[in-house]
């Protein structure tokens, strides 16, 4: 998302009033107040409008290839539709991917053509320059670098969207209209607890069946770059990655009962932003949790149709202090679907404290797992 805090979506994709035909796929922003109004009263100046001078951001990091500038806001209601697309930035990201971030406020650009950009960086203002009748963000990709390009179809990563207080996590996705959306904030705490290190050692005193033993877990990263954990007990491995918004498990090979084994399903994806009583989904490979008489029968079905799957949900419980955590609570399962039936579930509960995962319940079979870290 091109700018900071909470914006609601004003026209989406295929909008009714400017995204059409060739133009058709590109998001225009503002910011609401809790009756839904882009402005406070009277409303008769652009200086009225929430979203007016707030702050632009790069949506990922490239090349500044162009700018227009110097083009005055207009008054409350008209247009300029002469210069159409208003102050503008365009930033090269790759080859034939370019973004646009429209009707920007003059000179407030705080970056020049040639510069190179981080993901998040400051650009200009929010304005209501060109076909602007009040305060707003118009943002698109497109394959070429000029300013009257047509749309392409392309994905937001991760954003967050609200509604009735209720947060939802979007991976790859496209925001509707009317929708209230953000960027991830990443929590301080969350972040560094699913940062791996290699070298780091982690050790846990497990109690299971009233019985203590010491697990030992080692991080490893090999030559393609993919951090590991490793189980000196077991010789269990498991792929982890962390791409500053999601912390997530890619493979496991080993022991089915090692805690390590159990933590790639209870951890298996984290958003690293706390929103409480946020779900997280996601589905696991039929081979990972299914017996074997199962997964046989789901291959000799499968070019037909699937009615086996492995589902993970991770909702997010307790933080005990939003701007400085210091104690995050996470609440997850895996379930084993046959059709509608679960034959199957582990249930988890993280705690996170210390930077670190402090501690990991595992409950399943109506017995409780419990491991402490003790670094």
């Amino acid at each position: 998302m091109p700018f900071w805090g909470e914006w609601t979506v004003s026209q989406g994709y295929e909008g009714n009033i400017t995204h059409k035909a060739e133009w058709k796929y590109a998001l225009d922003f503002v910011v609401t107040d809790e009756n839904q109004r882009s402005y406070q009263m009277p409303g008769t100046d652009v200086a009225h409008f929430y979203c007016y001078n707030l702050p632009v951001t790069a949506p990922a990091a490239g090349w500044v290839y162009d700018i227009k500038d110097e083009i005055e806001d207009n008054a409350v209601g008209d247009v300029n539709l002469k210069e159409n697309w208003g102050n503008t930035i365009i930033i090269k990201h790759a080859e034939d991917l370019y973004s646009k971030l429209s009707h920007i406020k003059a000179e407030t650009f705080k970056v020049k053509i040639g510069d190179y950009v981080h993901k998040g960086e400051l650009l200009a203002n929010c304005g209501s320059s060109g076909r602007s009748p009040e305060p707003h963000l118009h943002f698109q990709l497109q394959t070429t670098p000029h300013i009257g390009s047509h749309t392409i179809y392309y994905p937001i990563s991760y954003y967050i969207t609200k509604e009735n207080k209720q947060f939802k996590f979007h991976a790859f996705d496209i925001p509707k209209e009317n929708e209230i959306v953000s960027k991830v904030a990443v929590n301080a705490l969350l972040q560094k607890a699913f940062h791996f290190i290699p070298g780091q050692i982690i050790n846990f005193e497990v109690t299971e069946n009233g019985k203590n033993s010491l697990v030992k877990w080692e991080v490893f990263t090999n030559a393609y770059n993919q951090t590991y954990l490793y189980c000196h007990q077991t010789k269990a491995t498991a792929y982890v990655a962390n791409n500053e918004v999601l912390h997530y498990f890619t493979e496991f090979y080993g022991d089915k009962n090692s805690l390590l084994y159990h933590f790639y399903l209870g951890a298996h994806k984290i958003v690293l932003g706390f929103y409480q009583d946020m779900e997280i989904t996601d589905s696991l490979p039929v081979s990972i949790f299914h017996s074997n008489g199962i997964k046989v029968l789901h291959d000799f079905t499968a070019p037909f149709f699937h009615y086996i799957e492995t589902s993970f949900t991770a909702t997010f419980k307790k933080v005990d202090d939003p701007h400085f955590p210091q104690l995050v609570e996470i609440a997850s399962s895996i379930k084993a679907h046959i059709g509608n039936t679960v034959y199957k579930k582990i249930d988890f509960h993280l705690l996170i404290q210390n930077n670190q995962v402090q501690q990991f319940n595992i409950y399943k079979n109506k017995e409780t797992i419990t491991a402490v870290c003790i670094n």
